[in-house]
């Protein structure tokens, strides 16, 4: 429950976000009987461990990452004309597209997904005439609405969710091999049972 809370300000922060994402990702995958104040220094140590690795990770999977890029591509031009309805087009667009190229840099699998579900709901949308009451609500004049960015954040969360777990439970199990050796010597009494 805490990371619900810790993970913006980390986020709004920048810099311990990776971390504070390892920690919590880590306690998902963890499996521990240990006490608390014990799995807590573990998680600690698992998140502060190898953070090139970590961040590298975080860069790549991060649906927080990908929902704020998506945000700010929806949210530019619309604001842009709030703020000045006589900005040109060819001004609007050359935004969009800086926004666009930040946030691909921000969350490249994350940005490269919402875009393949973005292409495929207004292909579909186009498959039934335009007309229904789906695509009156994903679309207004003609430009997606937040629903439809909404949506298409959910699909690449749904999506990167299970690859993050299974990244940060793959690092897990290397710590702690690394660690303990656990691996080794389970391997060597396969070897010596079969010989």
């Amino acid at each position: 429950p805490t990371g619900i809370l810790t993970l913006p300000i980390c986020l709004a922060i920048a810099l311990p976000y990776g971390w504070a994402c390892a920690f919590y990702q880590h306690a998902t995958a963890l499996n521990s009987k240990a006490s608390d104040s014990k799995l807590l220094l573990e998680l600690r140590q698992q998140a502060m461990r190898w953070p090139l690795q970590n961040h590298a990770v975080t860069w790549l999977l991060s649906p927080a990452l990908t929902i704020i890029g998506v945000c700010a591509v929806m949210i530019m031009p619309p604001l842009m004309r709030l703020i000045n309805p006589a900005t040109p087009l060819a001004l609007q667009v050359a935004t969009s597209m800086i926004f666009i190229v930040i946030a691909v840099l921000g969350s490249p699998v994350g940005m490269l997904m919402s875009a393949n579900f973005s292409v495929t709901i207004l292909l579909l949308l186009s498959q039934t005439g335009g007309d229904s009451a789906i695509a009156s609500v994903l679309l207004q004049n003609g430009a997606p609405s937040s629903t439809f960015a909404v949506i298409v954040c959910c699909l690449a969360y749904l999506c990167m969710d299970p690859i993050v777990k299974a990244c940060y439970v793959l690092r897990g199990h290397h710590i702690r091999s690394d660690v303990t050796a656990d691996d080794l010597h389970t391997r060597l009494r396969q070897i010596r049972a079969g010989s």
